[in-house]
C-alpha cells in the first residue's frame, strides 16, 4: 500500500470520527442505527426464514430448530460477549483519536474470539447429543435437532468472524458495510434454503439438516469476503498476524468488560434453554406440540423486534462510547435521553401489535388451530410488559459503551434464573397454570429488570470511559 493511500484510509477513520462527535446528535444515531438495523433483521431472517420453510413440512419440523438454538446460544452468545468488549474499546480509543492503537486493538481482538471460537465450535459438536437429550423430547425429533447443532457448532467461527467484524466496523463508524455484508449472506441463504430442505435440481433432499448446511455455506462465504476486505485494509485497519496473538492488555479488558456480558448471555440462553425444557413437558402433559410451536413463533417475531430495539441501542452505543472518549460528558449523556425515548416508542407500540393481533402474527406461520391460539396467549401477555424493557435496553447500550458492565448483568442474570425460571416453574406446575404460568413468568421478569434499570440508568454514575482507563491500566 503506497504512503498516499494509506494516508488516506487513515483520514477517513478520522472523518468517521469527526461525523460521530460533532454531527447532529439524532440524524447521527438514527444514520448508525438504520444499516445495523436492517443488518439485525437479515441475522434473524436466518431463523424466520427457516421457520417459514420447515413450517411447510409440519409443526414438528418448524420446531426442531428451536431445540438446537438455545444450546448453540449459550456457547455463541459467551464468545459474542467477550467480543463486545470491542464496542467501548475501539470506539473510547477512536474518540480519543488514536490510530496505532486502533489497529493494535482490533487485530488482538479478532484473534482471540476466532480462537475461543474453534474451540468452542469444537466441544459443541461433540456435546451436542447431551444437549438435545436434557431436553427430553421424542427420539426422532432428538436424532434431527443434534445433527441440526452440529452443523451449527461447525459454522461457529464463521458466525463470530462475522458478529465480530461487525462490532469492530460499526464501532469505527462504519454501519453500512457489514450490514450489506449480512444482506448478501441472507440472499445466499434465500436460495439455498428450499434448495437443501426439499431437494430441488440436483440437490438432495435434506430437510431439516438442509436448512443449517444453507447457513454454514453462506456464513462461510462471507466470512472468506471479510478476510479480504481486511487484508486490502479496511478504513486504515489491516489484518496482521503478529498482532493477532494474545495481548494482556486487551485480554484484560475483554475479561473486564466482555466477560461479564458473556456470563449473562450464556447464563440467559441456558436458562431459555431450561425454559424451552418445562414447555415441551407441558406438550406432553397435554399430548400436543402447541406450547412449543407457540414459543417458537414468539422467538421468531421477537427476533424482529430484538433486530429494531438492538440497531437503536448499538448506534447509540457508539455515539456515547466515542464521546466520552473524547471528553463530551453532555453529548453522551444527551445520547441516553434520545435513545429512551426512540425505544419507549418502538416497544409500546409493538406490545400494542402483540395484544390485539397475535392471533394474525400467528396465522403468518401455521394454520394449526391449537398453536395459533396458543400463539396468542403468549403474545398478548408478553406484550404488556415490552415497554418497561426501555429501561434494560437503554442500560445495555450504556454498559457496552462504557464499559461498565457489571450492574446490568447482575440485573440480567437475576431475570433469567432468580425470577423467570423459578416463577415459570412455580405458576406452570405448582399452581396448575400449564402454558400460561410460563407466559406470565416471562412477562414478569422483563417488568421486575426494567424497573431495577430504570434506577441504575438514572443514577448516572457510569459518566466514565471505563474501558479506555482499563486498558491504559493494564
Amino acid at each position: 500500500m503506497s504512503d498516499t493511500t494509506r494516508h488516506s484510509k487513515e483520514e477517513g477513520l478520522l472523518s468517521l470520527r469527526q461525523r460521530i462527535l460533532e454531527a447532529p446528535l439524532m440524524p447521527t444515531m438514527l444514520r448508525l442505527s438504520a444499516p445495523l438495523m436492517i443488518g439485525n433483521l437479515v441475522s434473524s431472517l436466518y431463523w424466520l426464514i427457516d421457520a417459514l420453510w420447515l413450517g411447510l413440512l409440519g409443526v414438528k419440523q418448524l420446531s426442531i430448530p428451536t431445540l438446537a438454538y438455545y444450546p448453540f446460544l449459550v456457547v455463541y452468545a459467551f464468545i459474542a460477549g467477550l467480543s463486545m468488549a470491542a464496542v467501548s474499546l475501539v470506539s473510547q480509543t477512536l474518540g480519543r483519536g488514536d490510530k496505532d492503537e486502533v489497529i493494535e486493538v482490533v487485530n488482538r481482538v479478532l484473534g482471540a474470539s476466532l480462537a475461543i471460537a474453534v474451540v468452542a465450535g469444537l466441544v459443541g459438536f461433540a456435546a451436542a447429543p447431551l444437549f438435545i437429550e436434557l431436553l427430553g423430547v421424542s427420539s426422532d425429533m432428538a436424532s434431527a435437532a443434534t445433527t441440526y447443532l452440529r452443523v451449527q457448532f461447525l459454522a461457529l467461527p464463521f458466525a463470530t468472524l462475522m458478529y465480530t467484524f461487525r462490532l469492530i466496523s460499526s464501532s469505527l463508524g462504519d454501519t453500512r458495510t457489514p450490514s450489506t455484508l449480512l444482506i448478501v449472506a441472507l440472499l445466499l441463504n434465500i436460495v439455498l434454503d428450499p434448495l437443501l430442505i426439499f431437494g430441488i435440481w440436483v440437490f438432495p433432499r435434506f430437510e431439516v439438516l438442509g436448512a443449517a448446511i444453507a447457513s454454514l455455506v453462506s456464513r462461510l462465504a462471507i466470512s472468506l469476503v471479510i478476510v479480504a476486505l481486511m487484508v486490502r485494509g479496511f478504513h486504515g485497519v489491516r489484518l496482521a498476524p503478529r498482532l493477532m496473538a494474545p495481548s494482556r492488555r486487551v485480554l484484560a479488558v475483554m475479561a473486564s468488560v466482555g466477560l461479564p456480558v458473556g456470563l449473562n448471555s450464556s447464563v440467559a440462553h441456558a436458562a431459555e434453554y431450561l425454559l424451552v425444557g418445562l414447555v415441551t413437558r407441558i406438550d406432553m402433559l397435554v399430548g400436543t406440540v402447541a406450547a412449543l410451536a407457540a414459543y417458537t413463533i414468539g422467538f421468531r417475531v421477537l427476533d424482529v423486534l430484538r433486530s429494531v430495539v438492538d440497531a437503536l441501542s448499538q448506534g447509540a452505543a457508539v455515539v456515547i462510547g466515542q464521546s466520552l472518549g473524547a471528553g463530551l460528558e453532555e453529548r453522551a449523556k444527551a445520547a441516553v435521553n434520545t435513545l429512551t425515548w426512540l425505544l419507549l416508542v418502538v416497544l409500546s407500540l409493538s406490545g400494542l401489535l402483540f395484544v390485539y393481533e397475535g392471533d394474525g402474527v400467528a396465522g403468518l406461520f401455521t394454520d394449526d388451530s391449537l398453536a395459533i391460539q396458543e400463539t396468542w396467549r403468549y403474545l398478548s401477555v408478553l406484550g404488556l410488559s415490552l415497554p418497561l424493557l426501555t429501561f434494560f435496553m437503554t442500560a445495555w447500550s450504556i454498559a457496552i459503551a462504557t464499559g461498565k458492565t457489571k450492574v446490568i448483568t447482575y440485573i440480567a442474570i437475576a431475570r433469567a434464573v432468580l425470577i423467570r425460571l423459578p416463577l415459570a416453574y412455580i405458576l406452570a406446575f405448582l399452581v396448575g397454570m400449564k402454558s400460561m404460568g410460563i407466559w406470565a413468568a416471562i412477562a414478569a421478569s422483563n417488568a421486575a429488570v426494567g424497573l431495577l434499570s430504570m434506577v441504575w440508568v438514572t443514577r448516572g454514575k457510569w459518566v466514565e470511559a471505563a474501558a479506555l482507563r482499563k486498558y491504559e491500566a493494564s
